[in-house]
């Protein structure tokens, strides 16, 4: 009893230190904000024109998913136990089921692009389209693993060629398109959850998912629960994405001018000193203000950078966007932001099935957020923009719009 009580003081303890040291970052960078804040209110904020700076300071800092070379950050949260499971997999014959979870722009994709293995062949499918039907879903997993799919028992003749095909492992990513938060919009993803059931001791599937379709799905649907393992990715730490964006920085081969965040000079304290610690408490900032994501703190530093002379780049503070302006459409319009967010990206007419609302006013809520630049239309399908990503996550949190 003794030992326990011992345990349970010292978990409470470290617990309440990492905590407190957690909000010490957070006041020290809203500090450092409100401070910079005043500075460019006299003086300006950065432009924000990416397309002023140098080609490889915009290349450095891509948003996109990446695998191996100069913009890769070691950190990977359970990848390695992963490999653990897959060894076991294939050693014993056991079922294999594994769900990466996290928000967008957390590196789930990043996460994936890691796994390599000599001992199975790794096939990877990205639905690229919202299925509700899964004979659509069977027809394009089956073209992409080429096996033979009979349209008229699309489940039946997938899983035998399957069962009876190479053990592989099968990567599914943003596994969010597999269903539509409407009634009969999950018969694609309960089809999927069948197919893995019967496959699993064959074919290993590895599948990530956007957190808040997640969330909102193993609360409507118990078939959700087909994954025999998971783990989730949450916001970077402090020193993490410090050594994000000093990788992008010395990749992108630019000088980086931090003197516009040097907020008041110390007696005695070098220039060189004070911009360093310029440089830490701005990487301290895009950490805080972007939740440890570290697509949105690539985003808003390249926003920070006004070009000088040659390959030399000024760091400045970017302009956050006024989230009082998504609140200017109501409810309803809170309430399509938040259908957009959960599906992470959506069709317009999906989104007014999800929503319920008339067609007139659910494009009129979609308008005005595309004239904010909060939503943007790729391919017919909406998403929030990496700008106001942050901000709207952080709205409809605050309003109770996302699934807890």
């Amino acid at each position: 009893a003794f030992v326990w009580l011992a345990g349970r003081a010292a978990a409470t303890v470290a617990r309440e230190f990492a905590l407190g040291f957690e909000q010490t970052q957070k006041a020290l960078a809203y500090l450092f904000r409100r401070q910079i804040e005043r500075r460019a209110e006299l003086e300006g904020y950065a432009e924000g024109d990416v397309a002023e700076l140098p080609g490889e300071v915009v290349a450095a800092f891509q948003e996109d998913a990446v695998g191996r070379g100069p913009l890769v950050v070691d950190h990977f949260p359970g990848l390695r136990d992963l490999h653990q499971v897959l060894s076991s997999w294939r050693d014993t014959g056991a079922s294999g089921s594994f769900l990466l979870t996290g928000e967008r722009g957390i590196g789930k994709t990043s996460w994936l692009n890691q796994l390599e293995r000599e001992d199975v062949p790794v096939e990877r499918f990205v639905p690229g389209e919202r299925f509700t039907d899964f004979a659509r879903l069977a027809a394009r997993l089956g073209d992409q693993l080429q096996v033979d799919v009979d349209p008229d028992d699309p489940l039946y003749s997938l899983g035998s060629a399957l069962t009876e095909g190479p053990r592989r492992v099968v990567v599914l990513d943003q596994a969010q398109h597999l269903f539509l938060a409407d009634v009969g919009g999950y018969d694609a993803f309960a089809g999927f959850a069948r197919l893995v059931n019967r496959t699993c001791r064959r074919v290993f599937w590895l599948c990530s998912m956007n957190t808040y379709a997640w969330r909102h799905l193993i609360a409507v649907r118990p078939d959700a629960a087909v994954f025999r393992g998971s783990a989730h990715l949450s916001g970077w730490s402090e020193e993490k994405i410090r050594e994000l964006i000093r990788a992008r920085c010395a990749a992108s081969g630019a000088r980086f001018n931090f003197a516009d965040l040097v907020v008041d000079g110390m007696e005695g304290v070098s220039t060189q000193a004070r911009l360093i610690e310029s440089e830490e408490g701005y990487t301290r900032l895009l950490w805080d203000y972007s939740d440890g994501n570290p697509r949105a703190a690539l985003h808003f530093f390249l926003r920070s950078l006004d070009a000088e002379r040659g390959d030399r780049v000024r760091v400045r503070l970017f302009r956050a966007p006024d989230v009082d302006r998504l609140e200017a459409g109501g409810f309803a319009g809170l309430f399509v932001l938040a259908g957009v967010v959960t599906h992470e990206s959506i069709s317009f007419d999906h989104l007014v099935e999800v929503t319920r609302l008339e067609r007139p006013e659910c494009f009129i809520h979609l308008d005005r957020m595309a004239e904010l630049g909060a939503v943007v239309c790729e391919n017919d399908l909406y998403r929030v923009s990496a700008t106001w990503h942050r901000a709207a996550v952080r709205l409809l949190r605050r309003r109770n719009l996302l699934p807890a």
